[in-house]
């Protein structure tokens, strides 16, 4: 019974270090395929915009859709619309919209600072009503 019991515990951690192992190379194959695939931008789009997204994007996947690029000039005025969400943007940091949030990027850095994730606003019954 019990070299049943070891063959059985052996056998399901190898499989599992085999099943992880082959999860793990299909993530980087997916990664490097996403990396490869050239962004396409509408004509007449800033350089500057071309270069903080292509930029970006090679440390995050980005949604597709609209993306919304602006740089920040006055960033204690900005904090304070939501000093909690918003506390770790300094001037000339590179704000990415996105349907999804808003990604703070110090392109001098090459480093995403932080995500600010936006929900859409829920309403109540009540205001459904009016």
């Amino acid at each position: 019974m019990l070299l049943v019991g070891a063959w059985y515990y052996f056998d399901k951690k190898d499989n599992a270090e085999n099943n992880l192992e082959t999860n793990n190379q299909e993530q980087l194959i997916a990664v490097e395929k996403h990396n490869k695939e050239e962004i396409t931008f509408p004509e007449g789009t800033d350089p500057v915009v071309k270069e903080t997204v292509a930029q970006l994007s090679k440390h995050i996947l980005l949604p597709t859709g609209d993306i919304k690029v602006a740089t920040v000039t006055d960033a204690e005025e900005f904090k304070k619309q939501d000093p909690m969400r918003l506390q770790f943007v300094q001037n000339n940091h590179k704000l990415i919209q996105t349907a999804h949030g808003i990604i703070i990027f110090n392109q001098e850095l090459d480093k995403i600072v932080d995500i600010v994730r936006v929900y859409p606003e829920i309403k109540t019954d009540q205001e459904k009503t009016q």
